[in-house]
């Protein structure tokens, strides 16, 4: 948080900026950026979430309540005068860890986040609480809504949890355990959160961590550079589409685990049944220009459409023979062709990440001369500054897209019901939506970028906080 040292009101200057302790390790980033506008802000704490995962949502009617007191609030008429100085507030120091006192363990509830937290923030008319959905089968009206058959085509709507109730067995943030701060306020509080991710229903306020924008000069920790030395050429990169993932998560049993995105895909990567089919949109007509959708063995396509996708870090603790640990690592696709680390995914010329991917892994992945192809319903800051088709490749977080997607750009051939099929690989145009990213993040999520959105949202915050809310303007003199 900032602090002002002058008593002068119409003097009054930011010139330190404190960051608690269990934030030192993004100290340098965030103090520099901060610094560079903190004389244009009034004293204030916000608080850092590190978690990856965001941590507040409140019920529907809870934040229509909310909207109904702030719209009833009265306003100041435009003939009143704006103030342009921040009113006085308390002299808030730095809190040192015996201020704070000890840390406050989180409250976990024994139902999903879905249950908890997930559908009660959405409208009472919403499928998400008028068409429950328990159901592990594919669930077609779920992203009908969003798509052209198995094509995503509305990208914000595909973010909305309210429109898909299956999300509640498909999405592993929502299929775990509701694990929330103790923040000793009531469960309908507002708490304000600053956290690096959210999903529509969640309301912590997206910050731009050090790792979710490409930064200026290299980074002083080497685990938040987005950098990928040494990358090959986009034709010499090897056809497949790579992804890496952390194990289940604690408290989510194997069960519950079995339905979620990232266990289905490492299925269709290394365990569907031999005789397993899918539908994938073919052409039919010697010109390309007819396509249906045909069932296709997937096993007859997997060494044209490659898929290398598995699970890091998963412990061989529930097996007492190497055969029995072999097959667990097999499951879990930890026996993947490429390998776990950065050689393997960037020598992949398609790269995916989902919601269980570190917040930095796309942005790194759209700049790293690969094509990004992202699944899942989590946003950063700069959400919209990416264009999906353009600058990414979507995928559903189902996979019911997913071979047909990619059929398209690595190319496919052979004999579907008697009819010979030929699809030519369109490597041209994944280069060209590899490149297109890598420009625009390099000139939209850059560094400057997170900094004019941080010191717009401070400013607001401020705003917020201040004394005389409706009255402060802003007035940025040279």
């Amino acid at each position: 948080f900032p602090t002002r040292r002058s008593s002068d009101l119409d003097k009054e200057k930011v010139d330190t900026v404190h960051v608690s302790e269990e934030y030192s390790h993004l100290d340098d980033p965030i103090i520099n950026m901060i610094k560079s506008f903190a004389t244009w802000l009034p004293q204030m704490q916000i608080v850092l979430n590190p978690n990856p995962l965001p941590q507040v949502a409140l019920p529907y009617s809870s934040v229509a309540s909310l909207e109904t007191a702030g719209r009833r609030s009265e306003h100041i008429e435009a003939s009143e005068t704006i103030i342009t100085t921040w009113a006085t507030l308390a002299k808030w120091g730095p809190r040192t860890a015996v201020e704070s006192g000890p840390p406050i363990s989180s409250i976990t509830r024994h139902i999903s986040r879905w249950d908890a937290y997930m559908a009660p923030s959405c409208s009472s008319y919403s499928p998400a609480r008028s068409q429950p959905h328990s159901s592990r089968a594919l669930c077609t009206s779920c992203f009908a809504s969003y798509s052209v058959g198995q094509f995503m085509r509305n990208i914000s709507h595909s973010l909305d949890p309210c429109f898909q109730p299956d999300l509640r067995t498909v999405s592993s943030f929502l299929s775990s355990p509701a694990t929330v701060p103790n923040t000793g306020y009531p469960a309908d509080a507002l708490i304000p959160i600053f956290s690096s991710r959210k999903i529509e229903g969640y309301n912590d306020i997206l910050f731009p961590f050090p790792g979710t924008y490409v930064p200026s000069t290299p980074a002083s920790n080497p685990s938040l550079s987005l950098s990928v030395p040494g990358q090959k050429p986009f034709a010499e990169l090897r056809d497949v589409l790579y992804w890496r993932g952390e194990a289940p998560p604690s408290g989510l049993g194997a069960h519950e685990w079995q339905g979620v995105s990232e266990q289905r895909l490492v299925t269709l990567a290394h365990q569907a049944p031999s005789d397993y089919k899918i539908p994938i949109l073919l052409p039919f007509d010697t010109e390309g220009k007819k396509h249906e959708y045909e069932y296709v063995r997937l096993a007859a396509i997997s060494d044209q459409i490659r898929v290398d996708a598995g699970f890091t870090g998963v412990p061989d603790k529930n097996c007492h023979r190497e055969e029995e640990c072999q097959a667990q690592r097999e499951h879990f696709g930890t026996n993947a062709t490429l390998g776990d680390s950065d050689e393997g995914r960037y020598s992949s010329r398609y790269i995916l990440t989902t919601d269980v991917s570190e917040p930095k892994e796309f942005l790194k992945n759209v700049i790293s001369g690969s094509v990004a192809v992202r699944s899942g319903i989590f946003k950063s800051w700069y959400e919209k500054r990416l264009t999906p088709w353009i600058h990414y490749i979507p995928l559903d977080m189902r996979w019911q897209g997913l071979h047909s997607t990619m059929s398209y750009f690595m190319g496919l051939s052979g004999t579907v019901k008697g009819k010979q099929v030929s699809m030519d690989s369109q490597m041209k145009e994944a280069k060209w939506i590899a490149e297109q990213g890598k420009a625009r993040a390099e000139s939209a999520v850059r560094e400057a970028d997170a900094e004019v959105y941080l010191f717009r949202l401070l400013l607001e915050w401020g705003r917020v906080v201040d004394d005389y809310r409706d009255e402060v303007g802003f007035v940025l003199k040279k």
